[in-house]
């Protein structure tokens, strides 16, 4: 429903995987759709792709793999490298999603559906790579990001997220997982110490 959604939420929470789940509907059921996924490295980037592979091979009513397609199969399959995911549609343009390592110019001169920024608080280059990939989302009525993040101070995440702007704003705290109570909220305190706060 937004065309701006900015996440702030603890570690460990499955929010990348919703995120990634969105982006599988939005290529699946929309044909011809991109999707840019940004990460602070290139280990980082493969690993949304490896994600998104894992949800299309668990649905297999409705997307074949390459190399596993059943006979007759008439429907849509997707093939993946280490940074691109395409599902291909018979007689429809293909679904798109590739994923790039945070540098000054990522995504710079590709047109995005869906642009997502994982863990955007860590990510080096992270005004530089705004400037550069806010012109593939930045029309009139498409183009969405989600971006996702702990808190990193100073960065731009922590200014989009505490500013004033048109982002529709998510925070999900430590113990949205219903196996975090207090006592591990300690425990964990007494040996992260501070440095939790962040995580």
């Amino acid at each position: 429903n937004h065309k701006w959604t900015i996440i702030l939420k603890a570690r460990q929470l499955g929010i990348t995987w919703l995120v990634l789940h969105y982006a599988v509907w939005l290529m699946l059921c929309h044909a011809g759709r991109n999707v840019i996924g940004l990460s602070k490295s290139e280990t980082e980037a493969m690993e949304l792709v490896r994600r998104a592979a894992v949800i299309l091979r668990n649905i297999p009513e409705l997307v074949a793999e390459k190399g596993n397609i059943p006979a007759g199969w008439k429907g849509p399959w997707f093939e993946n490298t280490a940074l691109i995911l395409k599902i291909h549609f018979p007689g429809k343009p293909d679904s798109v999603m590739q994923c790039f390592a945070s540098s000054e110019n990522a995504a710079r001169s590709f047109t995005a559906d869906l642009l997502i920024f994982d863990e955007w608080g860590f990510q080096q280059f992270d005004r530089s790579i705004w400037t550069a990939a806010f012109p593939t989302i930045n029309r009139a009525n498409s183009g969405q990001v989600v971006g996702l993040s702990t808190i990193e101070r100073g960065s731009l995440f922590e200014e989009l997220f505490t500013g004033e702007n048109k982002f529709f704003k998510i925070f999900i705290p430590w113990n949205a997982d219903p196996s975090r109570d207090e006592k591990w909220y300690k425990e964990t305190k007494s040996i992260l110490g501070d440095g939790m706060q962040a995580e």
